[in-house]
């Protein structure tokens, strides 16, 4: 399943799993291995223990 705005594009799987994708209106894409445009990612992701309690992976 696809979700789309004019910001944003989620992707659902069928368990309910989301992956989204924001719109940049002057993006550059990166060059590398300079670093005028710098390669930019941000990922959050919810990770829980075998007892099904969610936890952190990052402290800050």
């Amino acid at each position: 399943m696809v979700d789309t705005d004019d910001e944003w594009a989620t992707l659902i799987t069928s368990n309910g799993r989301r992956v989204s994708f924001q719109r940049v209106d002057d993006y550059s894409p990166p060059s590398w291995p300079g670093q005028e445009h710098p390669q930019q990612m941000h990922l959050d992701v919810t990770v829980t223990d075998p007892a099904g309690h969610p936890f952190c992976l990052v402290t800050n």
